[in-house]
C-alpha cells in the first residue's frame, strides 16, 4: 500500500474560469475581464496500491490562492458600472477541495517517474461592490487543471 502526505508548491497552472458580468438595465459592452493568480498552496494525500513496478493512486487534498479580477472598459461610454476607459481590480483568497490521480512507474531502485491529474474547485470571486455602481455583479467561478510529470531520486534504497 502506498500512502504519501505531500505539500505542492505552486503548480503554476491553468484555470478555467465562467465570467459574468450582468445588470439589469445594460447590455453587454466592451469589457475585457482578466483573471490572474498571485499565490497558490496546497497539501494533499495519495491513497494506491503497488502493482509490479507501477504505483497507481487516487489523491485527495485542499489548496489555498489568492486571485485577482481586473475589469477594464475599453468604450467610450460608462458602461457595467465602470466610467469609459477605466479598470478596476478586486481580489479574494480562496481555499477549494482538489481531487485526482496519478501514478509512480519504478525504473530502477533509486529512480522513479510520476505522471498525475487534478483538478481543483476554488468556488467564486465576486466585486461585492468594490465597482463603483452597486447594480452590477461581476463574479469569476475558478476551477483549476493541473498536470504534473515528474522524474524523482530516492535515498537509501
Amino acid at each position: 500500500m502506498y500512502l504519501a502526505l505531500a505539500g505542492n508548491a505552486l503548480y503554476n497552472s491553468y484555470d478555467t474560469s465562467i465570467r459574468l458580468s450582468t445588470s439589469a438595465t445594460t447590455g453587454v459592452t466592451t469589457m475585457d475581464v482578466n483573471l490572474s493568480n498571485d499565490f497558490q498552496y496546497g497539501l494533499n494525500v495519495r491513497l494506491g496500491k503497488r502493482f509490479g513496478t507501477a504505483t497507481p493512486y487516487l489523491l485527495a487534498g485542499v489548496e489555498a490562492g489568492k486571485w485577482d479580477m481586473t475589469l477594464t472598459n475599453a468604450s467610450n461610454v460608462s458602461a457595467r458600472g465602470l466610467l469609459a476607459n477605466s479598470s478596476t481590480t478586486f481580489g479574494k483568497t480562496r481555499s477549494g477541495f482538489q481531487a485526482g490521480l496519478g501514478t509512480l512507474v519504478s525504473l530502477n531502485d533509486n529512480w522513479n517517474f510520476g505522471i498525475e491529474y487534478a483538478h481543483t474547485w476554488f468556488g467564486t470571486i465576486s466585486n461585492n461592490g468594490s465597482v463603483p455602481s452597486q447594480n452590477y455583479l461581476h463574479e469569476a467561478k475558478i476551477e483549476q487543471d493541473q498536470a504534473l510529470f515528474s522524474l524523482n531520486y530516492l535515498f537509501n534504497v
